[in-house]
């Protein structure tokens, strides 16, 4: 089905669409969407837009989540630092279309998840994990790119399944 995410500060006017990130006629059975340009430390509402259907998260009351705020006065951006990989179903052919999220774990700690999709027809995938934040979202999450600290990868691929691994950031 085709989906879309309607969003914004009001919950009685979420005026703003964000389509699938793979283009606004994507059809299929998992959506993708980057919203940008939201303010921090705010609270937006939204809603899911699916094959037609509009899903809210409690009745007719809309989600709501809340940005990040700034960054500590001094640390303008978290390190960039990219993990990829691919995906393929059991049958061994690629999955595009899965949606992967990821969390790093670190002297006990687990940052805030960081997502992206597998667009690319042969089922490749990238996150910057250097974006990742700590889990109240104040600074950026401290780890070792070099190894010795854990990435813990979920894919989600609609109808054809999900797959967690676990695997050291080195």
């Amino acid at each position: 089905t085709s989906g879309y995410l309607r969003y914004g500060t009001d919950p009685g006017a979420m005026n703003t669409v964000v389509y699938d990130d793979r283009g606004s006629g994507t059809v299929d059975d998992t959506h993708y969407v980057t919203v940008q340009g939201l303010v921090s430390s705010t609270t937006y509402s939204f809603v899911l837009v699916s094959g037609g259907q509009t899903f809210y998260a409690s009745g007719t009351t809309p989600y709501a989540i809340s940005t990040a705020p700034e960054l500590p006065f001094g640390q303008i951006a978290c390190p960039s630092d990219t993990a990829f990989g691919y995906v393929k179903k059991l049958s061994g052919s690629a999955a595009p279309g899965t949606i992967i999220s990821i969390t790093i774990q670190h002297a006990g700690n687990t940052s805030s998840p960081m997502s992206g999709i597998s667009a690319d027809p042969s089922g490749v995938w990238s996150v910057d994990i250097g974006n990742a934040r700590t889990a109240n979202l104040a600074q950026c999450f401290t780890y070792s790119p070099s190894g010795g600290d854990t990435l813990l990868i979920f894919a989600h691929g609609g109808s054809d399944g999900t797959a967690t691994a676990t695997v050291d950031t080195g």
